[in-house]
């Protein structure tokens, strides 16, 4: 399977301006759907430097009407749960391109809503999701309205 979406950076400089002699061509690859996950893979020159990890959420599942009766339901919200980006590939923005992609990968899909629970440095986190347009439902959880 080929990329989703590639970025060249010219050489020596990446978007922020940073020397960046180890990173030349970032592919953000298709998900791979593994049952209820969806698996978004991020490469630099082939090999994996980072990723993220979409659930649907079981207590969100619309029927499309009459067609309920004929194929399995649609489901609209999905769970962010883990992004991550290799430490020595991270301030880089790779992190914010892999969620940029797998929002429009959603809303291509007519995914409704993405939602992550925050853990470990929740202060930090919850940063850096509000910079990448999620809201806040509540202390712990962070929703992206897609449609």
């Amino acid at each position: 399977m080929g990329p989703y979406f590639t970025h060249q950076h010219p050489a020596g400089s990446n978007s922020h301006g940073s020397a960046l002699s180890d990173l030349a061509l970032i592919e953000f690859m298709a998900p791979v759907t593994l049952g209820s996950r969806l698996i978004f893979q991020v490469l630099s020159d082939g090999l994996p430097v980072g990723y993220a990890r979409l659930e649907r959420d079981p207590s969100t599942v619309a029927a499309p009407g009459i067609a309920q009766l004929f194929s399995p339901p649609i489901h609209k919200d999905y769970v962010l749960k883990t992004i991550q980006v290799h430490h020595q590939f991270r301030r880089r923005g790779i992190g914010s391109r892999l969620l940029q992609e797998v929002a429009r990968y959603c809303r291509e899909h007519q995914i409704e809503r993405l939602s992550c629970s925050l853990e470990g440095n929740a202060l930090l986190l919850r940063r850096w999701y509000l910079r990448n347009g999620f809201t806040s439902r509540d202390d712990n959880t962070l929703e992206l309205a897609l449609s």
